[in-house]
């Protein structure tokens, strides 16, 4: 059990150790996956209350983690892809992408790390917005974890994140582009304790 506590804003990705890796070939660990989803008719393709569209939909995706160790190092890459597809509506079609390297280096008690990610979609942003648009991620950032006991762990981490949407990205009129694009670069700082399990 873990508890934490301290300022923690966009935090810096979380890199799980190889040991449930499927796949093991010397230093390098694989843990591939592959899904089907979202397989049926949707009633309503554009989310509107007046003529709404059938479509047959259905979403594959492949991805999976790679890490591989070098010495006292250990690089890790998390990659996804899924297409969406519509039958009739090919606007509504759609390959997505993300992807998060990190590489962390064990020094004793101290353990510096950095980790960059992009991504790229063509998918509605959130639930208020049932428009799919097209718009990247990108990120990066740095840090360091200090083992300060042998249950006790602190972090410092800056961490740059930014998303961006097509010019020509619009939902009611309003340009997705001007009022969605955002940078934001914050500072964490966090404790965590790990507890006694009961």
């Amino acid at each position: 059990l873990l508890a934490s506590t301290g300022i923690a804003f966009a935090q810096a990705p979380v890199v799980a150790e190889p040991g449930g890796a499927d796949i093991r070939i010397g230093v390098l660990s694989l843990d591939p996956r592959f899904g089907l989803s979202d397989v049926g008719v949707d009633t309503n393709v554009f989310a509107t209350t007046e003529n709404p569209q059938r479509d047959f939909t259905a979403t594959v995706s492949a991805g999976g983690d790679f890490w591989i160790r070098t010495g006292r190092g250990l690089l890790m890459l998390q990659g996804d892809t899924e297409y969406v597809h519509f039958d009739r509506f090919a606007s509504q079609r759609g390959l997505n992408t993300e992807a998060v390297v990190t590489y962390r280096w064990r020094l004793n008690r101290f353990t510096p790390f950095a980790w960059g990610e992009t991504g790229d979609f063509n998918k509605r942003p959130n639930e208020e917005i049932v428009t799919r648009v097209h718009h990247r991620k990108a990120g990066y950032g740095a840090g360091a974890d200090m083992r300060l006991g042998s249950r006790t762990t602190a972090r410092l981490s800056w961490n740059d994140r930014r998303t961006s949407f097509d010019e020509s990205a619009t939902f009611e009129g309003n340009d997705l582009n001007t009022q969605l694009n955002q940078t934001l670069r914050t500072t964490e700082v966090a404790m965590r304790q790990r507890l006694t399990a009961l």
